[in-house]
């Protein structure tokens, strides 16, 4: 999804805020990017737990208070947005969380 210019300045205002407030937890391959992941209080106050920022730079944002057995998975729909950014793949919504939920099954029932 492109953002007009109202919404990208509104973006980077949010991303400026839950800069402030984070904590740097670690960075991500991805592509040919490191992607930082970040740990915010209170990111579920938006109503998300997770957040991914794709322009003008990859970043990783994860509530706090996501219980522990969903944090792996919160990341990983997460860098899964990022991966469609990259590569200009055009999935939707649902097409990220039919990939996370598929991909996270085969991980977590083969142990990858």
């Amino acid at each position: 999804m492109k953002l007009d210019e109202s919404q990208f300045k509104d973006t980077q205002k949010l991303v400026r805020q839950l800069l402030k407030d984070s904590t740097h937890l670690y960075d991500l391959p991805i592509a040919s990017y490191e992607v930082p992941v970040y740990e915010h209080p209170s990111l579920n106050d938006l109503g998300v737990w997770g957040f991914a920022q794709c322009h003008p730079d990859y970043r990783i944002f994860i509530d706090a208070r996501v219980p522990k057995h969903q944090r792996r998975r919160t990341i990983w729909h997460e860098a899964i947005e990022v991966v469609n950014d990259v590569f200009d793949l055009g999935l939707n919504e649902t097409q990220i969380r039919v990939l996370e939920q598929s991909l996270w099954q085969v991980m977590q029932k083969k142990k990858l």
